[in-house]
C-alpha cells in the first residue's frame, strides 16, 4: 500500500483501531512511500536513521502489524529470508539468488482469480473463518 502524506496513514491507522504512535506513523511512511521489497533488516536501518534508535522488537511488532492491517505483504523465501513487500496488489516475485532480491512480475487478474479459486477449491473446510480477504504470494525461485 503506497502512502503519499502522513495524514493517510494517521486516518488509516485510526480507521482500523490502531493507535498512531509517532514511531509507527514515521516507520509506516518511511517504507510505504513508493513499492519496494526490503527485510526487517533493511527497515531497522533505514527507521533507525530517521528516528532516535527504534528497538528490534518494535520494527518486527510493527512489521507484523503492518502485515496483518494490510499495509505491506510478507514474502518467506526460506527458514531465514523474509522480505516486506509495500505493493499489495496481486504480482508475483522472482528471487535472485545471486543478488538476494526480489522482483516484482505483474499478474493478469484472470491468472489471479483461476489459481485463488484453485486453491480454495482445495481447502475443503480448511479455510480460515472471519477473514475478509486472501493475500495469495506466489514466489518463483530461480
Amino acid at each position: 500500500m503506497i502512502f503519499t502524506n502522513r495524514r493517510e496513514i494517521v486516518d488509516f491507522f485510526r480507521g482500523r483501531g490502531v493507535s498512531p504512535t509517532d514511531q509507527r506513523v514515521e516507520m509506516a511512511y518511511s517504507i510505504t512511500r513508493k513499492a519496494d521489497h526490503f527485510t526487517a533488516e533493511n527497515i531497522i536501518k533505514k527507521v533507525n536513521k530517521k528516528l532516535e534508535i527504534v528497538s528490534r522488537a518494535t520494527i518486527y511488532n510493527n512489521l507484523s502489524l503492518f502485515v496483518e492491517i494490510g499495509i505491506l505483504q510478507m514474502i518467506t523465501i526460506n527458514p531465514s529470508l523474509t522480505f516486506y513487500d509495500s505493493n499489495t496488489q496481486d504480482h508475483f516475485h522472482y528471487f535472485d539468488p545471486a543478488k538476494n532480491t526480489l522482483v516484482d512480475i505483474p499478474i493478469q487478474e484472470n491468472l489471479a482469480r483461476t489459481i485463488r479459486s484453485h486453491i480454495f477449491a482445495n481447502m475443503g473446510n480448511k479455510m480460515p473463518v472471519g477473514k475478509p480477504s486472501y493475500t495469495l504470494n506466489v514466489v518463483l525461485h530461480g
